[in-house]
């Protein structure tokens, strides 16, 4: 931790001693929830918990309006 004064603002979205490395993991992290939510949802196998899940490389996801303009779907690509 640096030894600027720990104001949120500073810690959140400012920090030069943070930012190359904790930003980073808590993107990847947040990121990894979310990809074990949505492989959950859609039926395929997953850790029971979602920080023991590790994304198979090559599985991505894709989230946006369906090709009629209705509600977000989520389309899966190998």
């Amino acid at each position: 931790m640096c030894y600027k004064a720990e104001h949120t603002k500073h810690i959140v979205a400012g920090c030069t001693i943070l930012a190359p490395s904790e930003y980073t993991n808590r993107h990847n992290r947040v990121a990894g929830y979310i990809h074990w939510m949505i492989c959950k949802h859609m039926g395929l196998q997953v850790t029971d918990r979602y920080y023991e899940h590790i994304p198979e490389k090559g599985l991505w996801c894709d989230v946006g309006p369906d090709t009629q303009g209705g509600p977000l779907v989520v389309r899966l690509y190998n």
